[in-house]
């Protein structure tokens, strides 16, 4: 096996018992693992009390000594608000914000190093905060990393006394006077599997948002995996080699959708709306010319208008219904539902307004022609 520089990572809040009960079910492993780094993710509060509880009591040292585990210091990071201020709870969405980002951050630097072997609990903290541990684990982790939640005996994972389980048996209070025995006491650690998505795409958001979102575009693209053509002349669109004839006005709107995608000069689709229509709102003039443009290549000697005086379609009050035609021919040719949805046109209503726009990335929008 391949040594590895052990990184143990831990989410924690108000119960640092999952920290030392993790190194303890790692260490009493076969083969055992030991820590050449331990990094806790918490905020000031956490940090206080895990200092308090397992180092000034002397609880981290005891299990370091007794399962002859190496003296490694716990190195804190404590998210910041937009002020520097140190965060000391987690309470509105900012602080979530800047909680995710700081795990993603330290997941995503420790992920770099093809050495390290990363070994995350998301046992402690508040729940969002192991959501977001696991999360940054499947954007960078590696084929060695690993996810675990640590279980504990219930009598014991909520008494306050209990860090892990001694070799001599040792008797311990609980709140209603009762007496454990911690030779009864269980740990498990359980780990879990989880999607790898760094391993096949190179993922290099700043923040953790942006992380997600490339890790979505890596998994679209990896589902997208025909092209999109359209042939004006013969009133057809194509999803590979499969012919979808429409009707002039139908196509020539999908058309219209996919050259305002396809012509966009926006790298980063977050509140994007370029290639959108609204479904009853006027649309703008450009994107009215590039539908006027591909209905005359279609019907060239047409004198069915579509444009109104007031430069508007005529047809805005039959728009959701002809797009539910669109899609419906769609999923009729194609014949596979989990494919046709990756093609039909989509709709989005924000601040009350309607608007359809067409999923595909960039790269599989082929010709119109």
């Amino acid at each position: 096996m391949k040594n590895y520089k052990e990184i143990f990572i831990f989410v924690s809040g108000s119960t640092p018992q999952i920290i030392t009960e993790t190194i303890y079910a790692l260490a009493t492993k076969k083969p055992p693992i030991y820590p050449n780094e331990i990094i806790v993710i918490t905020t000031t509060e956490g940090a206080k009390r895990a200092t308090e509880e397992l180092e000034k009591k002397g609880i981290l040292k005891k299990l370091f000594d007794e399962y002859s585990i190496p003296n490694v210091p716990i190195k804190y990071e404590i998210p910041v608000d937009k002020k520097g201020i140190p965060l000391d709870d987690i309470r509105t969405n900012e602080d979530n914000e800047q909680m995710a980002n700081k795990i993603n951050s330290i997941v995503r630097e420790k992920a770099q190093d093809t050495e390290t072997r990363l070994h995350c609990s998301i046992a402690g903290g508040r729940k969002t905060m192991s959501f977001y541990l696991g999360s940054a684990l499947q954007l960078y982790g590696r084929s060695q990393d690993k996810l675990y939640h640590v279980l504990v005996t219930p009598e014991f994972e909520s008494n306050k006394n209990f860090y892990y389980k001694p070799k001599k048996n040792e008797e311990i209070k609980t709140i209603d006077g009762r007496i454990l025995n911690t030779k009864d006491a269980e740990i498990t650690l359980a780990e879990l599997p989880f999607i790898r998505i760094g391993e096949k795409v190179n993922i290099a958001g700043k923040s953790y948002n942006d992380s997600v979102e490339l890790g979505q575009e890596a998994i679209d693209e990896a589902i997208f995996k025909e092209k999109v053509s359209i042939n004006l002349k013969d009133r057809s669109l194509k999803v590979g080699n499969v012919k979808i004839n429409l009707e002039p006005l139908h196509l020539a709107l999908y058309a219209t959708l996919i050259q305002l995608k396809k012509s966009c000069k926006k790298k980063d689709c977050k509140d994007c709306d370029e290639c959108h229509i609204p479904r009853k709102q006027k649309w703008e003039e450009h994107k009215l010319k590039i539908l006027l443009n591909i209905y005359q290549k279609i019907r060239p000697e047409t004198t069915t208008k579509i444009i109104d005086k007031d430069k508007d379609i005529i047809f805005s009050d039959r728009l959701g219904s002809i797009i539910s035609k669109i899609n419906a021919k769609i999923d009729k040719t194609l014949q596979d539902r989990a494919l046709s949805q990756l093609y039909k046109i989509k709709s989005k209503r924000q601040y009350g307004v309607t608007k359809y726009y067409i999923e595909l990335p960039k790269k599989l929008i082929g010709e119109i022609k």
